[in-house]
């Protein structure tokens, strides 16, 4: 099975979240302040981007709508948000920072 890209990013529902995220300066400010947080894992700041995000989802009640809005949030790769908004850099190998 191939694997499915948008852009350089895991898949499209990645790209947009990030790009809407970009896209607005107090939501930017957010995001680049998070992924510099140097006293939190990568894995702890894509959990809390992950929330922030989910919270502000619509209640759409049990709809259609409100499945498929589920469903792309869950495929978005939070991690690599993280990491491609960190101003450090890291091994495209193993994952870890490099000094």
């Amino acid at each position: 099975m191939a694997t499915k890209t948008h852009t350089g990013w895991k898949n499209y529902e990645t790209w947009a979240v990030s790009l809407w995220l970009d896209n607005d300066e107090g939501s930017s400010d957010y995001l680049m302040d998070l992924a510099n947080d140097e006293n939190k894992s990568t894995y702890a700041k894509a959990a809390e981007l992950q929330e922030e995000i989910t919270d502000m989802m619509p209640d759409l009640g049990a709809s259609l709508y409100s499945d498929l809005l589920t469903y792309g949030l869950q495929a978005v790769d939070w991690q690599e948000i993280i990491k491609a908004h960190d101003e450090r850099k890291y091994c495209p190998v193993c994952g870890e920072v490099m000094e």
